[in-house]
């Protein structure tokens, strides 16, 4: 174990994307900005409701009449003090831009709905490939492990050899020198199964000391059904990647409206009460008038010095600059839903290769040894074979990982993948 249990406890892969799904600081964001555009909804809405504001003023006024040919007003100096009250609404009754603008909002919702979807999509991808990339650390490191004791053993077996007048100087000198670098490489990969799984406390906010390795016998199962047309299809109707951009080409296209609107009359309703307390004048005596006023008020644009026009045109462009990357998204998932399909099938039948190499690689080994023991074989075929079996084992070892990487790949190509892939995953861990 290489991590101390008062920092670390083991995971297995459910718990490792719980973590992940309440942790992972790139999926929290993608909620949050759900929740975000979610409230534009409600933002653009609000500008189509009433508003209404209250007011109050107090001033006091002083006047110095220094002369007059009116006998009303009289020479001299006054002051008094003037209180005013009131209170005004309005409310929206045709307002085109902000119409476009809620249904503008909307789009963006679905959009933000969709890319929330792509956003969880990838987060359980990603625990599930960091997880399955602690796993090829930890397998190297037990392969490494496990070389270096063996080239130990075969160290001391040329030793005894070299001592019994049996062996050689070189086959000593070329065990030790394998012995030495089995060292170093046990030490290298040591130092990347720590980084794998910082790795994957890095999504799940949890260091691991432990994981759960896939058995030895995977399923190998081909994808069902095994037309990669099926899935293209699938994946064109189901992939949140491509509902998020078609999401985008709306809100462009509405844009355009809504910058098309800035021609469209505005119409509002508007009703205010005012109270002035006035207590001095011109004319000596004070005041109190209320005033109720109500009425439609209509707003035409007739120029804005081309800022319509030319936003509309800008508008214009960006739809179809949107239109083109939904083209691009498209041909994108198509090619990445085939290239998943074919890894697949690859990923087993080279699954199946490596395992029969390192079955024929052990055969070997064990033949090479019998041969120096019975005089007719040397050390160095040995330390070959040897080094061929556990490269073969790594080998094997790192295969059934991209198996099962590109089994989830091709259910994430296609939209699909989610909690339930990875429950049938550690069905295949021990």
């Amino acid at each position: 174990m290489l991590w101390s249990p008062s920092t670390a406890s083991a995971l297995d892969l459910l718990e490792s994307y719980e973590l992940a799904r309440e942790s992972d600081p790139i999926y929290q964001a993608a909620v949050y900005e759900k929740l975000a555009t979610d409230d534009s909804l409600r933002i653009a809405w609000s500008k189509l409701l009433p508003t209404a504001a209250a007011e109050a003023s107090y001033t006091r006024v002083r006047q110095d009449i220094k002369s007059s040919d009116n006998s009303l007003f009289a020479v001299g100096e006054t002051s008094f003090p003037t209180k005013t009250y009131g209170v005004r609404m309005s409310q929206p009754l045709f307002r085109l831009t902000e119409w476009v603008g809620v249904s503008q909002a909307r789009a963006e919702v679905k959009q933000a709905a969709a890319e929330l979807d792509t956003a969880y999509q990838e987060m359980v991808f990603r625990v599930s490939d960091a997880y399955l990339e602690a796993l090829v650390a930890q397998d190297e490191f037990d392969v490494r492990e496990r070389e270096r004791e063996a080239l130990g053993r075969q160290r001391d077996f040329a030793q005894r050899r070299l001592d019994s007048g049996l062996g050689t100087a070189p086959d000593v000198y070329e065990a030790e020198a394998r012995f030495a670098l089995a060292e170093a490489d046990e030490t290298a990969a040591r130092f990347f199964l720590q980084d794998a799984l910082q790795a994957l406390a890095e999504i799940t906010g949890q260091l691991a000391s432990d994981l759960r390795p896939l058995e030895d016998e995977l399923p190998l199962a081909l994808p069902e059904p095994g037309n990669p047309d099926v899935w293209v299809r699938s994946a064109v109707q189901n992939s949140p990647t491509l509902e998020a951009r078609e999401q985008a080409v709306a809100v462009a296209e509405r844009e355009i409206s809504k910058q098309r609107s800035g021609h469209a009359p505005i119409i509002d309703f508007q009703a205010s009460i005012d109270s002035e307390d006035r207590e001095g004048s011109p004319l000596g005596g004070g005041s109190n008038v209320e005033t109720a006023e109500y009425g439609v008020k209509v707003t035409v644009p007739l120029f804005a010095g081309g800022g319509v026009l030319f936003s509309t045109g800008r508008a214009v462009d960006l739809f179809k600059r949107e239109q083109q990357r939904l083209v691009q998204a498209r041909r994108a998932v198509e090619r990445e839903t085939r290239d998943a399909f074919q890894a697949v099938g690859a990923a087993a039948r080279r699954v199946r290769a490596l395992r029969k190499s390192v079955e024929v690689q052990a055969l070997a080994v064990e033949s090479r040894n019998k041969g120096v023991r019975a005089g007719v074989d040397t050390m160095i075929n040995v330390l070959n074979a040897e080094r061929e079996l556990y490269a073969a084992q790594r080998d094997h070892a790192r295969g059934r990982v991209e198996y099962v990487r590109s089994v989830l790949r091709l259910e994430q190509s296609a939209g699909a993948l989610g909690v339930e892939d990875l429950e049938q995953v550690s069905q295949w861990l021990q």
